[in-house]
């Protein structure tokens, strides 16, 4: 009985953490359980390597092949690649990580419902429940899984303190563009919930932590080219950290990525470390620049992708301006490594598009190729000192970036590239009881019925129930609403546990 009653106070605290971690796991996976926004050219891309991969019957089954899916006006999808020189067929131009994983998990699901229907899955409604189940799979869990680590390494790098751990969380998965773009297969959020994993390893010192880190790290890169800046800050950052006895553990545990990514463009594209854009649609091609794709640097860009109405992350995710503080605390923090890290990482992500021809992401809203630089950027606000007026602040920039996501999760994130301030259309739509907007009409499978597009192409799990237009997202925003109170009364309970002020929990 003297036991149990002595270990009463530490284990209850950390049942109420794990409570914090439960409800901000399913806080970040919500959405993209709720709601589906279908496939454009970009998802479809994916889609079809994974279909024609598992589908038997036809001649690009077990291939990388998608040439069964191609049109002459390309309305399928317009990014592919193909390099002639090798043979000719079309691929996916996207890194392969999403679709190697689909195959993994699409042929089971195919085996089973092939199975239960007793003939191939492969109609219309078919196509477009199991392109969200892959969404499922490939985005939401994965994402889901990555949040509850990443947090318990905030709560480390605070000092413990869950408050100020699970705000900075919150503002990750809810008042970032990892949330709408969690409702279609982009590969961004998968890369995002990658580099989660990775950096929550980076403080362990353990060899098979780092390990870990660099397995993570290349799986990222397997899912977005554009992480390799990632995984060479890393290993800048264990040579800054003096942990350079480490390194040869962190390339060991990225070697089984490396292969991966050898030896599907090798199979693909005839070179092993070449990437998929190298062979890209001409459409996306910029004259005499490197590649088709990379261009001299521009000062434009910049504003575009920073303050502008167009792409600006600040404008769009505004609780990111307490970067700016941040940075100016980094001298006087012991803990300025990592921070800097955090830094040079989005630092190396927006150099990165600024000498991209497609900097703007086409047909989208926001600085959508910096999805996967935004768990690193989380890292320099473990500075900020939360007094006085800091706290009230972040609640209130949080509250705005959270606004604009549900948003935008709600009319989608797909806007027309020649959109000016998008996002101030998608507010003026969601006001008309427009949800599901691509800037144009859910893509069809091929000659299907239009109410089976409707229907099937993009839909919330409110329209299941008999709501529509706005109205059919008010489930999905009580349930957040609900998880968000959840949270807050634990953080409560925790600070009532460990007898600390709750205004100690947000401050450092």
């Amino acid at each position: 009985m003297t036991t149990a009653t002595s270990d009463r106070p530490s284990a209850a605290p950390r049942r109420v953490c794990r409570r914090i971690e439960l409800a901000l796991a399913l806080l970040a996976a919500l959405a993209g359980l709720y709601i589906y926004q279908g496939a454009g050219w970009n998802q479809r891309s994916r889609d079809n390597v994974i279909f024609a991969f598992v589908e038997p019957g036809t001649p690009d089954s077990g291939s990388f092949r998608m040439d069964r899916f191609m049109t002459s006006d390309h309305d399928n999808t317009g990014d592919w690649s193909n390099n002639p020189a090798h043979d000719d067929h079309f691929y996916s131009n996207k890194a392969p990580g999403p679709m190697l994983a689909g195959i993994v998990a699409y042929a089971p699901l195919y085996l089973a419902e092939a199975l239960v229907l007793g003939r191939q899955p492969v109609g219309p409604i078919a196509t477009h429940l199991n392109a969200w189940l892959l969404n499922l799979l490939l985005t939401v869990l994965p994402l889901g899984l990555a949040v509850p680590l990443f947090y318990r390494f905030l709560c480390r790098q605070t000092g413990g303190n869950v408050g100020q751990a699970a705000v900075l969380t919150l503002g990750l998965v809810g008042g970032t563009l990892i949330l709408p773009y969690s409702t279609q297969l982009w590969g961004h959020v998968t890369a995002a919930a990658c580099v989660m994993v990775c950096v929550s390893c980076l403080d362990r010192r353990e060899r098979w932590a780092v390990a870990a880190c660099g397995l993570w790290g290349g799986l990222a890169v397997l899912c977005e080219y554009s992480c390799a800046i990632t995984v060479v800050l890393v290993a800048g950052y264990l040579l800054a950290a003096r942990r350079w006895r480490e390194l040869p553990w962190y390339a060991l545990g990225g070697l089984l990525p490396l292969l991966v990514y050898g030896l599907y463009h090798w199979l693909c594209f005839g070179h092993a470390l070449t990437t998929a854009n190298f062979y890209n649609n001409p459409y996306f091609r910029l004259g005499n620049g490197e590649y088709g794709i990379f261009a001299p640097p521009s000062w434009g860009v910049l504003y575009g992708l920073t303050f502008s109405p167009y792409r600006g992350l600040f404008l769009h995710m505004p609780w990111l301006l307490l970067l700016l503080p941040a940075v100016a605390m980094l001298r006087a923090s012991s803990r300025q490594l990592l921070a800097w890290f955090g830094l040079a990482n989005l630092l190396g992500f927006l150099v990165f598009n600024l000498c991209f021809n497609g900097w703007h992401g086409g047909a989208c809203i926001g600085p959508r190729y910096l999805i996967p630089a935004l768990p690193c950027a989380v890292l320099p606000l473990v500075l900020v000192p939360w007094r006085r007026p800091w706290p009230q602040l972040a609640v209130a920039l949080l509250a705005i970036s959270m606004l604009n996501m549900w948003v935008i999760t709600g009319v989608g994130p797909l806007a027309p590239v020649t959109a000016s301030f998008p996002l101030r259309t998608e507010y003026r739509m969601l006001s008309h009881g427009t949800v599901h907007s691509y800037g144009g009409e859910p893509q069809r499978l091929g000659h299907e019925p239009e109410t089976v597009t409707r229907r099937y192409g993009a839909f919330n799990l409110g329209e299941w129930l008999g709501l529509r237009g706005t109205p059919s997202l008010l489930p999905w925003i009580v349930l957040q609403l609900v998880l968000l109170i959840f949270v807050w009364r634990q953080v409560q309970s925790w600070c009532a546990l460990v007898d600390k002020p709750l205004s100690d929990s947000i401050v450092t």
